[in-house]
């Protein structure tokens, strides 16, 4: 964050000592700050996975299993950089997961 950029927008929020959460409430009502998109992203696909994590279903002997899995699939490409794609399956959906995921060892949309 530049400092005449965080200058300006502590003057304008006024009485010290501050709450960092009403300079927040203050620079954003004034369009001062927003955050950088990959950040939003970030934080979305990591909300995301948490609650898909969390939910569960009875199989048919009542025992608790997580609907949703996750596989992660590394790719080297030729400059030698390592990319990596989160696929996840439901295992309610009628792929029932392991194939469509790609857990039998094949990646899933040719990643």
């Amino acid at each position: 964050m530049p400092s005449s950029w965080r200058r300006a927008t502590l003057a304008g929020h006024g009485d010290w000592p501050i709450d960092l959460d009403e300079v927040f409430e203050f620079a954003q009502a004034r369009g001062l700050w927003h955050p950088p998109k990959m950040q939003i992203r970030v934080r979305f696909r990591s909300d995301m996975a948490r609650s898909l994590r969390e939910e569960y279903f009875p199989d048919e002997r009542n025992h608790t299993v997580r609907r949703y899995h996750a596989a992660r699939y590394y790719n080297r490409g030729e400059d030698g950089t390592v990319t990596q794609q989160v696929f996840w399956a439901d295992m309610l959906s009628d792929d029932r997961g392991s194939s469509n995921l790609g857990l039998d060892g094949t990646c899933p949309r040719g990643f």
